[in-house]
């Protein structure tokens, strides 16, 4: 059994860098740092136009085509765009289930000394941060994937967006899976990712914490759709969520 999405209309897919272009664009603490070093590793980083191997970095909606010439794919932290573009768009993301997602981005920015959002993250507790940071910055914490995915926070948009344009999508606990099936499609030599341990076991207490699940699950009902469908279409998780 797979965990991971693959668009049939791409099935058999092999990718060639004079006719396609990789547009990886996700959400924060989904797994992107290790998918965008498994890419580079295949590749190269001069291959690979993201923040930490580029100068000056420009977000997908605003930097110029011929920047991004010399380069086989695109991986950031920016909401999906529409635009014209010389090489055949192959797009790929990966999803975590919100909740999850939130959590996993409060420890993250509270082991950063250099994140902007560190003194407040150790400051607080999960909840004070959660409910007092998301009042100025909702774009950071709520229905980003769907933004991603998408360009709005709308699950039936990126639903379409997803079964209609992308090429594959994968799941954070299940990342080694898709390493292996992008790689696969990249013509390059397959990686081997450890199976990550399940974020209901490595979050049991902070779950505990009914009323913020349910408040994080309301502010990213959008989310929580698209991650529903997902798993229940065609990820097929071992594991549990709230």
């Amino acid at each position: 059994m797979t965990h991971l999405y693959i668009n049939p209309k791409f099935a058999g897919h092999r990718f060639d860098p004079t006719e396609d272009f990789l547009l990886f664009l996700h959400a924060q603490r989904t797994g992107g740092s290790a998918l965008r070093h498994a890419i580079a590793r295949a590749w190269s980083r001069e291959d690979l136009y993201c923040t930490q191997f580029v100068d000056k970095f420009k977000h997908w909606h605003v930097v110029e085509q011929e920047t991004l010439a010399p380069f086989k794919g695109f991986a950031g932290h920016s909401n999906y765009a529409e635009r014209d573009f010389d090489r055949n768009v192959l797009m790929i993301t990966l999803l975590r289930h919100p909740v999850m997602r939130i959590i996993s981005l409060y420890y993250y920015v509270r082991g950063r000394d250099n994140h902007a959002l560190n003194a407040q993250a150790k400051a607080m507790d999960l909840g004070e941060f959660y409910r007092t940071v998301r009042l100025e910055k909702k774009t950071y914490f709520d229905n980003v994937m769907c933004r991603r995915i998408c360009g709005k926070p709308n699950f039936k948009m990126a639903k379409e967006r997803i079964e209609t344009d992308f090429w594959m999508v994968g799941m954070n606990e299940h990342l080694g899976e898709f390493v292996t099936a992008l790689l696969d499609g990249l013509g390059e030599p397959q990686e081997e990712l450890p199976l990550l341990k399940s974020d209901a076991d490595r979050y049991a207490e902070e779950l505990k914490d009914s009323e913020l699940v349910a408040e994080i699950r309301e502010n990213n009902n959008h989310d929580i759709k698209l991650f529903d469908y997902m798993n229940e279409t065609y990820f097929n998780s071992r594991y549990a969520y709230p």
